[in-house]
């Protein structure tokens, strides 16, 4: 949704770690982007369900990051960090990664 100054985007994460004990999560995520020419830099979060195998607990899954790209048409260079969290179990992770989008 591009509102002029800024970009909204909704989305949808699912994500599964198949790890020991296993860790579940489901949530809708908004990321709002503020292009300024090729550079776009962007904020997300998101809150859902999420669910840790052992001991068997379910709580409400946070969700937030910010990052970067820049736009070389018809694809895209960046970076994301993230943090993402299960209310009620040990459950917390820090994602970094690479981004590479491409456009059609």
């Amino acid at each position: 949704i591009d509102t002029g100054p800024v970009i909204i985007v909704p989305g949808l994460r699912l994500s599964g770690y198949f790890t020991d004990p296993s860790v579940y999560i489901g949530m809708p995520d908004v990321k709002i982007a503020f292009p300024i020419d090729r550079f776009e830099p962007f904020v997300i979060g998101g809150v859902g369900v999420g669910h840790v195998s052992s001991p068997s607990k379910t709580g409400a899954a946070l969700f937030g990051g910010g990052g970067f790209l820049i736009h070389f048409r018809p694809i895209a260079f960046g970076a994301e960090v993230s943090y993402t969290a299960i209310t009620g179990t040990g459950f917390k992770g820090i994602g970094i990664g690479p981004i590479l989008a491409i456009g059609f």
